[in-house]
């Protein structure tokens, strides 16, 4: 997005459009707008992000990911990416934590009551939440993450999302792994993808605290 909605535009149009943002949001000339252009000068985002693997399970105290800026004047940069990381990363992230834990206490006591039949798992947690989401591309991003604990969904533009994302494969009727680029099982998260993401942290009923982030695919449970 940066590449053709700031750096492909012409340097005098991105700077016109900022100011006048900034002008009627601060007041006129309240500040310079030299930093911007000399990030359009400079062609690309000066930044190092290193993240975890995604679908990690990490201590409390560990970042997930980090974000640097490779030219001091660059500085105000790495706030700038984290938020715009942030909102779009928190919600399938909690998502996909909540969803999670569910299957881990259906599993708990599915265990204790029906033995190693565990068929009906990944229906019982099935997610109803499309009309309490705020928007199409929310729903699906925030279904798509419950998927990776479950099966069952009245959110079908989840579905979608996920196939277009190659994380499954859809079948007569079922939504199916791709074996051919993750590790299955009954409790399941995420798979591994270069990407950046967030966490979210949840305390466990045995007292524990786990985090889990991304919401991309499929991976074995330790």
């Amino acid at each position: 997005q940066f590449d053709e909605n700031f750096f492909k535009m012409p340097k005098e149009e991105a700077l016109k459009m900022y100011r006048r943002r900034i002008d009627n949001y601060l007041g006129k000339d309240c500040i310079p707008y030299d930093h911007i252009a000399d990030l359009h000068d400079l062609g690309y985002l000066p930044l190092e992000i290193k993240a975890l693997t995604e679908g990690s399970l990490v201590p409390m105290r560990v970042p997930v990911f980090t974000i640097k800026n490779t030219k001091p004047e660059f500085f105000w940069l790495t706030n700038m990416l984290e938020t715009l990381m942030s909102v779009i990363l928190w919600k399938p992230c909690t998502s996909a934590t909540t969803a999670f834990h569910y299957l881990k206490t259906f599993t708990k006591y599915a265990d204790e009551t029906v033995g190693d039949d565990h068929s009906f798992i990944p229906w019982q947690g099935h997610d109803f939440s499309f009309r309490g989401m705020s928007g199409i591309e929310d729903a699906a991003m925030s279904s798509a993450a419950h998927l990776l604990s479950f099966l069952g969904t009245d959110t079908i533009p989840a579905i979608d999302f996920l196939e277009q994302k190659k994380v499954v494969v859809i079948t007569s009727s079922l939504l199916k792994p791709n074996r051919s680029e993750m590790r299955f099982k009954i409790s399941y998260t995420i798979k591994k993808s270069a990407t950046a993401a967030s966490v979210i942290t949840t305390k466990t009923s045995e007292g524990t605290v786990e985090k889990i982030f991304s919401i991309n695919a499929l991976e074995k449970l330790s």
